[in-house]
């Protein structure tokens, strides 16, 4: 099995192996994943951070090695503010938003010089932290300021606090506990 890492700001994971397909998620830079199946121009993929499924286009993604994948697995670093930036090699500058993981900038060679979080938060910030999405629009399988989905924004937020939710509402209704 191969293994990918998202080298752009924001990518679009598809339903199926075409454009006007429906996007069921979305990728942030740093976003590592498997490779289920390759395709000439498309690549079946399961997040390693949600395990969700979809396709991306094989362009959109650099394949990395089972050993980076791992080691990219226990880092827990995000940005924490709303859109920063890294500089790649030649004084390029490349967008990130809220919750790219920054785990993966060394192994691009990029800079990173804004805030971010790496450790499980105070649930007292969850709020302050749900308001920076709060003029976002509505976009179906979204997951940033951009646009966003519910089930993504609760996912950001505790994502950007150090905790793991599953992508889609239904599959987070079965995480934790059940309050009477």
């Amino acid at each position: 099995m191969h293994h990918g890492i998202c080298h752009l700001s924001i990518v679009p994971v598809r339903l199926q192996a075409e454009d006007t397909e429906p996007m069921l998620t979305q990728l942030l830079y740093g976003d590592y994943f498997k490779i289920i199946e390759k395709r000439k121009f498309w690549s079946k993929i399961r997040d390693g951070y949600d395990k969700s499924e979809g396709w991306i286009r094989n362009d959109q993604f650099t394949i990395i090695s089972k050993e980076s994948y791992n080691e990219l697995k226990n880092k827990g670093m995000y940005v924490s503010d709303l859109v920063s930036f890294v500089s790649k090699e030649k004084g390029e500058l490349l967008p990130v938003v809220k919750g790219s993981y920054l785990g993966s900038v060394a192994f691009f060679n990029h800079e990173f010089e804004g805030s971010f979080v790496n450790q499980k938060g105070p649930k007292s910030l969850f709020i302050e932290t749900a308001l920076y999405y709060l003029n976002a629009p509505y976009l179906y399988g979204g997951k940033t300021p951009f646009g966003i989905d519910a089930a993504g924004l609760t996912q950001m937020v505790y994502k950007i606090h150090g905790y793991t939710l599953l992508r889609k509402a239904a599959e987070q209704a079965t995480q934790g506990e059940a309050l009477s």
